[in-house]
């Protein structure tokens, strides 16, 4: 895993990137899936009034510090709220090859969107992930 030293922060959350590798179970054999993954760490209760800040913050830093390559999947991850994470994926689903959501109980990210032909995923398979990376998104 390949942790970024660059992190915006606001007043109200800081996002950070990840570089890590999964594997989805498939019926013929295990596929490695790349994927960028984006925590999100909210510093207070967040406010629907601040959504579109926070959704255009995040956006940014997808596009212009995590740069997500034409194969990988990216993984948002973070304690936010569901009306957070709905709009950021709003944002995000037409500018990425493929959008997940990081689930700890799962051990993974769950894929909640495709939008480019010939990815190894699909919507709703789960994206595996090591433990060390499941230590750092959970902390």
């Amino acid at each position: 895993m390949i942790r970024y030293r660059i992190a915006i922060t606001s007043e109200v959350i800081d996002v950070e990137g990840f570089r890590a590798t999964g594997r989805v179970r498939r019926e013929s054999g295990t596929v490695e899936v790349k994927l960028a993954i984006v925590s999100v760490k909210p510093k207070t209760v967040l406010n629907p009034v601040d959504a579109r800040d926070i959704a255009s913050l995040i956006k940014t830093y997808v596009k212009e510090v995590l740069t997500p390559q034409n194969d990988e999947v990216v993984a948002i991850s973070g304690r936010m709220p569901l009306w957070l994470a709905m709009i950021v994926q709003h944002e995000l689903q037409h500018i990425v090859p493929a959008l997940a959501v990081f689930d700890p109980k799962l051990g993974g990210a769950v894929v909640t969107a495709v939008h480019r032909w010939g990815l190894a995923v699909d919507v709703g398979d789960t994206v595996e992930l090591d433990q060390e990376t499941v230590k750092t998104l959970t902390q």
